[in-house]
């Protein structure tokens, strides 16, 4: 078994923005290696260990994975490599190729984290035993960034026939109520208020237990103290089985936000699924939470292209995203142990071009998502028979040619730092990731103190003020126009970079 000398300088590497439950194993893995007297370090090329997060949930997810170790094999394949998550699990195949020429290599699955301890031999405390506050630079999603993550559990009950990832994550294994308590008062004495339960599937919590997720969720709405209070996810089945005792907890007051993916708005789509529900008893159960709960946000996941779906069973699945808060749209991916995509290329780039208008309908609308809590939208009505919208003149980005600029830009740069890791800019500035915004490129850059900076790009045609402009790119701060000297001289070393200056 690889063994890491104690003190050791380890880069810790999520290439991907994935669900909460990522973001949380990053931060307990962070916490645990620091708390052990080990250093992490930003630069691949310091470290004499990387550690890598991986999630197999689609191939995109897995191609960074695959491009982070290679560009580890190319800058030092002697260095020491560690590799957990889900993909350990669904792709043991294509990581061991992956990990072939680094003879120093570890994996855990996120059913055997419990073995870094083999590798790192804590001195202070086990694996086990650590509990994250998310790093922000970890979080799965906008939403995630900023909450208290409270592992509640991990595993499913499910069979849904598209998902790879229950066979990374086994049964439940819930943690005590005592324990999601105990983590909770941890994070309020930390001053840590907005808290988030995370779980692969909240509803099973307590199966293993001989008891169920009310007698968790009783316990964390009556927990004392100031608290906002999230949970991420719900699956609709064991849900529903428990709703007309989970509705008055969620009408308390204390909560935020619940994430409850009904991923089809068919139900012939879903029983091909493997889901056991039906998409009218989950609207009936959202439109009764909206009744009692007006200021709860509901999140929920739309897979389109499973099976043979037809064009009227995405729209129903289109139809159905109204009645959320917060909903998303993904395509679905062939992955190992699933079936194969049965639908032709051009049925699902049509699909995704009308999910897309759909979302740029719904902020045309004033509607979520929205990024901080405590924000009261006054929204317009969204027609129930909306269509794609037409672009108006000052909002390029809204058109088929300025999302695709945004995705295909976004890949660039995500690219770029999986390949080379952060992107340092001098002053203790780096850049360290991308991501999409609705009108928008977002360069995350990553402070010597752990702070974050947002740079917006867009395209140098698009309107809009903008600190510098280019024939590829016009570039502003998002946030607070307010830089200290660092902050400047790192953002004038990107411009250059990216041929602003």
């Amino acid at each position: 078994m690889l063994a890491v000398r104690p003190g050791a300088r380890v880069y810790l590497h999520q290439a991907f923005r994935c669900c909460p439950y990522a973001g949380t194993v990053s931060s307990q893995t962070h916490d645990y290696l620091v708390a052990n007297g080990y250093v992490i370090t930003r630069n691949p090329l310091e470290a004499e260990v990387c550690v890598v997060n991986t999630c197999g949930s689609d191939a995109r997810q897995a191609e960074l994975t695959w491009e982070a170790l290679s560009a580890i094999r190319a800058n030092g394949p002697e260095r020491a490599v560690v590799v957990t998550g889900c993909l350990v699990s669904i792709e043991p195949k294509a990581l061991g190729a992956a990990l072939d020429g680094l003879p120093n290599h570890a994996r855990f699955d996120p059913r055997h984290l419990s073995g870094l301890d083999e590798v790192f031999a804590p001195s202070v405390v086990p694996f086990a035993d650590v509990q994250p506050a998310l790093h922000n630079e970890y979080a799965g999603n906008d939403f995630a960034e900023g909450w208290l993550h409270v592992l509640a559990s991990t595993g499913c009950l499910g069979t849904c026939a598209f998902c790879a990832i229950r066979r990374a994550t086994g049964r439940p294994r819930s943690t005590p109520i005592a324990g999601v308590l105990a983590e909770m008062a941890r994070g309020l004495e930390a001053g840590r208020h907005d808290q988030l339960l995370v779980s692969t599937d909240l509803s099973a919590w307590g199966t293993d237990l001989g008891t169920d997720v009310v007698a968790l969720l009783e316990a964390v709405t009556d927990a004392p103290g100031d608290l906002v209070l999230g949970a991420e996810s719900f699956e609709p089945t064991l849900f529903l089985e428990h709703f007309e005792r989970l509705l008055p907890l969620f009408a308390s007051g204390r909560w935020a936000f619940i994430g409850l993916p009904i991923q089809s708005g068919s139900a012939r789509v879903l029983r091909s699924m493997e889901r056991t529900y039906d998409p009218d008893d989950v609207l009936r159960a959202v439109d009764r939470l909206r009744a009692a709960a007006p200021e709860l946000v509901v999140r929920t996941d739309l897979l389109y292209g499973f099976g043979d779906e037809t064009d009227a069973e995405f729209e129903d699945s289109v139809r159905v995203s109204r009645a959320f808060s917060l909903p998303s749209f993904n395509a679905y991916q062939q992955r190992p142990g699933t079936p194969p995509v049965q639908l032709p290329l051009a049925t699902l780039s049509a699909r995704r071009e009308r999910a897309l208008a759909e979302m740029q309908a719904r902020a045309l609308a004033g509607l979520p998502p929205l990024r901080r809590w405590g924000v009261t939208p006054t929204p317009r009505p969204l027609p129930s028979d909306a269509t794609p919208a037409e672009v108006p003149a000052d909002a390029p980005w809204l058109t088929a040619a300025g999302i695709a600029w945004i995705t295909k830009t976004v890949a660039q740069f995500t690219a770029l730092v999986a390949r080379k890791g952060p992107v340092a800019l001098g002053g203790g500035w780096a850049l360290t990731g991308a991501e999409a915004r609705a009108d928008a490129v977002a360069l995350r850059l990553q402070g010597p103190g752990g702070g974050v900076r947002e740079v917006g790009l867009r395209a140098p045609e698009w309107p809009g003020a903008a600190l510098a402009r280019s024939e590829r790119f016009a570039a502003w701060v998002l946030g607070p126009a307010t830089l200290d000297g660092a902050e400047d001289a790192a953002l004038k070393r990107l411009f250059v970079a990216l041929g602003l200056g």
